[in-house]
């Protein structure tokens, strides 16, 4: 495995000439590619995508191969809108779109340069894309696919792209509302593993995430940062210190898979920041 030089050179320039981010961001998401393309992501071959940094400077990786992911931050640390850029570059950094696609399901727009990415099948926010038409045709989109991939064999199946699906504080939003879908979302959370699909669940507020309350044990790992006592002792098998602490500077996270916690840097709201909204050779990108 090797590391596409044109896709890093473009988000490098992506990152470089966004007029909307702070230098201190700039920096720190330039900083963060850098380690992206470390010796340790590139020998990794399988679809394993980074979700941070531990105190070492190590890549720490998610198996999406094996089974969901949860992420829970409070309202305010961007977890819904951009906790997936980490996860999904290091993912662009190196497979192609034969190899991997996703689709973004946000409240908030994603960053710019994730939304428009040719990875990326489709696309929806509830603030900005109101027509709940659109929520429908993806949704049926993807159940289609489900669908499809349940008749192939498991050769047959590992010539298709990896799929990757996040939602971010939306499903609370639609899984009432439409219950058309219901045997969709059951068989994303519970089949997908078979099927070569990961769903990434990224919320603020855990206590009405009806993905997760309903399907528990699809989630096989789970990346938790500043939240409430009683919401950490649910998820964590341990909570440290550094869970609870209203400092934003720290940035600091918890990625528990099965028995195993690491305090990771995640960097999703630098990187975020920095991925939206530049001015790339002539083309503007809106949120």
């Amino acid at each position: 495995m090797a590391i596409i030089q044109t896709t890093f050179d473009e988000i490098k320039a992506y990152i470089q000439t966004n007029p909307h981010v702070s230098d201190e961001s700039r920096n720190e998401a330039l900083q963060v590619l850098t380690k992206l393309a470390c010796k340790e992501v590139v020998d990794n071959t399988a679809f394993h995508s980074v979700v941070g940094f531990d105190p070492h400077d190590k890549s720490i990786f998610w198996d999406m191969t094996k089974g969901n992911l949860l992420a829970v931050n409070k309202v305010g640390k961007a977890i819904d809108s951009l906790g997936c850029t980490m996860i999904l570059v290091s993912l662009i950094l190196r497979f192609s779109k034969k190899q991997v696609q996703y689709y973004l399901f946000t409240y908030d727009a994603p960053p710019s340069y994730l939304r428009e990415n040719e990875h990326c099948n489709g696309s929806v926010s509830v603030i900005y894309d109101k027509n709940y038409i659109r929520y429908v045709e993806l949704f049926a989109q993807i159940f289609d696919e489900l669908k499809y991939r349940k008749t192939l064999s498991e050769e047959e199946l590992a010539r298709l792209p990896f799929l990757v699906i996040v939602f971010g504080n939306f499903t609370r939003r639609i899984l009432e509302a439409d219950e058309r879908f219901s045997e969709f979302y059951s068989m994303l959370l519970q089949e997908g593993k078979s099927l070569r699909i990961a769903c990434m669940i990224a919320t603020t507020r855990f206590e009405n995430e009806p993905f997760y309350h309903r399907y528990p044990n699809a989630f096989t790992c789970c990346l938790v940062g500043d939240v409430f006592p009683a919401t950490a002792s649910e998820l964590l098998l341990s909570v440290p210190d550094q869970i609870g602490n209203e400092n934003p500077s720290t940035k600091k996270m918890v990625f528990q898979d099965n028995k195993t916690q690491t305090l990771v840097q995640t960097h999703h709201f630098a990187l975020g920041v920095a991925l939206d909204c530049p001015i790339l050779n002539g083309k503007w990108f809106k949120s």
